[in-house]
């Protein structure tokens, strides 16, 4: 009997330190791939989807835990990027990976195995809901985001262009463009002037390929749509001649609403950059390098547009005084510059087509006129007029 009890309690103890001594092995075993902080980027490893789709020009930085080796930090943000104006230029912040955030944290929970860590969750963040789902080593880090904002009066709505008038003496001449331009008179050919009436009259008359610049938009932008997931999408064409419409790929604009009869909207530099990649760039880097200290913040912080939809259900979407005026005020020396107000008007020339022996005539007395025009803005609005798409 007391040999009996003897081998039993031995071969508990010995069961114990076994499991005791597997269970030593498989802890110490188990050894984090990411030791230390990594920074992702698109040429350093990182592969990010937004709604499925590739979003380029961001970063992921990821912090693990220094107690747990089963737990780290994401951190999301927008990469710093080259300007879309001038190829010296770098260091520009860009916005973050959610619309409206400039970085984003996300605590997660890692499985380890191997040389590989993988997470997933989903998390309410009040204004929107997070669902993201990835795996990272030691060289990459794959995450794909997919979110889904709080409804407001813009979500999942679509908008078409109002069509153009078909003659420029009948019905309004601008539709669908929007301008509202109020400052004192100037002198234009030996009279007073205003700026409103001659930039509607430069609009609606001039022609390129025997289209006024009201028809000409229509012919190649189609609908826009505000998704659920903060995207912005559009109906276009390439140019006049195509025959088909595109769908511009998702991750390219981005959007909040940060009051209800306003939208920022975000661009991504990165993500054009790719789309467009091959085609031609204007050869204005001179001149158009002086926006810079105006149109950098907006890379970032977003373009304000006012949404303003009436009775009628026609929507003006612009940008307004408190955008365009700082910008206008930034550029008006540049208008004091004979040589860059050659430079405009060649590229005006360049693309006025039979309307270029007219550039000098009508269009040269107006630019000079710019700093004057400029100093006595009260308001200013430039935009689109639309209306919900069928």
């Amino acid at each position: 009997m007391k040999k009996t009890l003897f081998i039993g309690l031995f071969s508990i103890a010995l069961a114990g330190g076994v499991l005791t001594s597997c269970s030593n092995d498989d802890d110490s075993s188990v050894v984090s791939p990411i030791t230390q902080t990594k920074t992702y980027a698109d040429a350093s490893g990182l592969t990010l989807t937004y709604s499925g789709a590739p979003m380029l020009g961001k970063q992921v930085v990821f912090t693990p835990d220094a107690n747990d080796i089963t737990k780290a930090t994401l951190t999301l943000s927008g990469a710093q990027t080259t300007s879309p104006l001038s190829d010296n230029a770098s260091g520009l912040a860009t916005a973050g990976v959610i619309p409206g955030e400039g970085s984003t944290t996300i605590d997660v929970d890692l499985t380890i195995k191997n040389d590989t860590v993988t997470f997933a969750g989903e998390e309410n963040r009040g204004g929107y809901t997070l669902k993201y789902q990835g795996s990272a080593t030691d060289a990459s880090l794959n995450l794909a985001l997919n979110v889904t904002f709080v409804e407001t009066a813009w979500t999942n709505t679509s908008w078409q262009l109002l069509p153009a008038s078909e003659s420029s003496f009948s019905g309004d001449p601008m539709q669908p463009i929007h301008v509202v331009w109020d400052a004192d008179p100037f002198d234009f050919m030996g009279s007073p002037n205003e700026i409103q009436s001659l930039i509607t009259l430069v609009i609606s008359m001039t022609q390129i390929e025997g289209n006024t610049i009201p028809k000409m938009l229509c012919e190649v932008l189609k609908k826009v749509t505000f998704l659920s997931d903060g995207n912005v999408q559009a109906e276009y064409k390439d140019s006049l001649n195509a025959t088909e419409w595109k769908t511009s790929p998702l991750n390219l604009a981005t959007y909040t609403v940060p009051e209800p009869n306003k939208i920022r909207l975000f661009l991504n530099p990165a993500q054009i950059a790719a789309t467009a990649s091959g085609k031609s760039r204007a050869g204005m880097t001179d001149v158009l390098s002086q926006l810079m200290a105006a149109v950098t913040p907006m890379l970032s912080e977003g373009i304000l547009i006012t949404l303003e939809k009436d009775e009628e259900g026609v929507l003006k979407a612009y940008l307004d005084t408190e955008t365009l005026l700082p910008i206008l005020k930034i550029v008006a020396p540049l208008f004091e510059d004979e040589a860059a107000v050659e430079q405009i008007l060649s590229m005006l020339k360049a693309q006025a087509g039979e309307m270029a022996g007219v550039v000098d005539v009508f269009l040269k007395p107006i630019l000079v006129a710019m700093p004057q025009i400029i100093g006595s803005t009260e308001t200013i609005q430039i935009g689109i007029k639309m209306q919900a798409a069928q």
